[in-house]
């Protein structure tokens, strides 16, 4: 007969206090490489701040419903600006304009009217070729 195969043995150890881990350095992000524009625009981005509408001071045009939308909130550096009548029941058949700086009339459409924007080195909204920098915009409504 062959002898039992050997128990197992223990050792029992002492409870010992758990050594304390290093904590390993937070790693910082990795800054972002700027965001190449498309041609004609500065090679880096620019972010303006967001456009407001200004009214008209022409007492022969009614103000309209402007609109914004841009490409980021976080860095506005295009922008489309919609100019619109209000919608009612019959429509109202107006002619819709967005003028720049309040004398500039840049499109004229019936219905509503868009134009793009781009942010410039300045960190100013401009619009149009050759570009016109824009200090007041507006969405004016006129009759045909």
């Amino acid at each position: 007969m062959r002898p039992p195969p050997p128990m197992p043995t223990t050792t029992a150890m002492r409870p010992t206090s758990p050594s304390p881990v290093p904590t390993p350095a937070p790693t910082p992000a990795p800054t972002p490489a700027p965001t190449p524009a498309p041609p004609g625009i500065n090679s880096f981005r620019t972010c303006c701040d967001p456009l407001l509408v200004s009214p008209t001071n022409n007492t022969n045009l009614s103000n309209g419903i402007m609109s914004f939308l841009y490409s980021t909130n976080t860095c506005r550096a295009l922008a489309i600006a919609t100019c619109s009548q209000p919608t009612v029941a019959p429509p109202l058949q107006l002619q819709t304009a967005i003028t720049v700086n309040q004398v500039n009339f840049i499109n004229i459409q019936s219905g509503s009217v868009s134009i793009p924007l781009i942010c410039n080195r300045a960190k100013k909204w401009e619009t149009g070729e050759p570009p016109l920098v824009v200090s007041t915009i507006q969405c004016v409504l006129s009759i045909r």
